[in-house]
């Protein structure tokens, strides 16, 4: 069994355009442990993707997580990962190399492609983290065990 599961989400506004990761963590029982929203710079969605991928394994990690579930809406990720389609790009085929090593951290793992309506919260925080072109990095949402008191004030 899983330690929790992991939404991920990315958004591209302009694909390229500006991007944003919207990441959800939630323990076994589907607490809400975790979530943030994170501005991305320029890049493409299916980089926004991986990139959404990247930031919640390392937060998995952080917690000490060695089982994790994936729930993701990008299809290409999914069949990437299972070894299913080939990475063509070579932008992507880095990222990719960057999340199997990742995932090597982990005892086990399981990714799963679920519709859209399965990952609002991890799809809204990654459409606003893309909109924030200004605000240098993540912004401040914060999990029910984290709070402004109990990070820095602007959520780092």
């Amino acid at each position: 069994m899983a330690d929790g599961v992991l939404y991920v989400d990315g958004a591209s506004l302009g694909n390229p355009g500006d991007g944003g990761a919207g990441v959800v963590l939630k323990d076994g029982e589907g607490r809400l442990i975790f979530k943030c929203g994170e501005y991305l710079g320029r890049v493409t969605n299916n980089q926004a993707e991986y990139k959404a991928l990247i930031r919640g394994l390392e937060e998995a990690k952080r917690r000490g997580w060695k089982d994790v579930l994936i729930l993701t809406d990008s299809l290409l990720v999914t069949k990437q990962l299972e070894g299913a389609y080939k990475v063509r790009s070579e932008q992507l085929r880095q990222l990719h190399r960057r999340v199997q090593r990742l995932l090597e951290g982990f005892s086990s793992w399981r990714i799963k492609h679920i519709p859209r309506e399965e990952n609002r919260e991890a799809d809204r925080m990654a459409k606003e983290a893309a909109g924030r072109s200004g605000s240098g990095g993540r912004w401040p949402l914060w999990g029910p065990e984290e709070s402004p008191s109990s990070r820095g004030q602007d959520g780092r």
